[in-house]
């Protein structure tokens, strides 16, 4: 079961229940043009291949590294990706800075 954040109950039953469920939502959006799902490996793939398919999206993955809280291995303040040029992105949760 999937376990939303300071709730005791489920909200899914696996990843692929919510990436379908978030995908029928996501099919009400009318204004979505050419589509294109990005997934974090791993745990982020079976709901971004279900959510693709369901607004028939362009799907690939989202390949990058977490920026850990000190003390927290769960926790990330940022994460960073490299392009095919060999520069980097860094992207930073402003509420943890």
């Amino acid at each position: 079961m999937i376990r939303v954040s300071g709730r005791g109950d489920s909200c899914f039953p696996d990843r692929h229940d919510a990436g379908r469920q978030l995908g029928e939502l996501m099919r009400s959006i009318s204004s979505l043009k050419d589509p294109i799902v990005l997934a974090i490996p791993a745990g982020g793939i079976p709901i971004g291949a279900e959510i693709a398919r369901a607004i028939h999206a362009s799907f690939s993955l989202a390949v990058v590294r977490k920026i850990q809280i000190p003390g927290n291995t769960e926790a990330g303040f940022g994460a960073v990706t490299w392009t095919a040029v060999s520069s980097s992105t860094m992207c930073f949760s402003r509420d943890f800075i």
